[in-house]
């Protein structure tokens, strides 16, 4: 999720070059430094320091009180 937000805000696909993918607000300014920072934790080059899960990055996003608006246990079976 973090490497599509980058990407639709900067145009610069961060799987090319992960080394020299530019800073966000560098690019976009007007975006807040807490979801600049929730899409560097997802993108973090050393895997055991990213966002460890959607929800966790949800909550980065979105505050702490962010949830899910879609319960996949409730969806029809398929």
């Amino acid at each position: 999720m973090g490497a599509v937000l980058h990407q639709v805000l900067t145009r610069f696909d961060p799987q090319m070059d992960p080394w020299k993918r530019p800073a966000l607000r560098s690019v976009y300014p007007q975006v807040p430094e807490y979801v600049a920072n929730a899409i560097d934790h997802a993108l973090a080059l050393n895997p055991a320091n990213r966002t460890p899960s959607a929800a966790e990055f949800l909550k980065e996003l979105f505050g702490q009180d962010a949830r899910p608006s879609i319960d996949l246990r409730r969806l029809p079976a398929q």
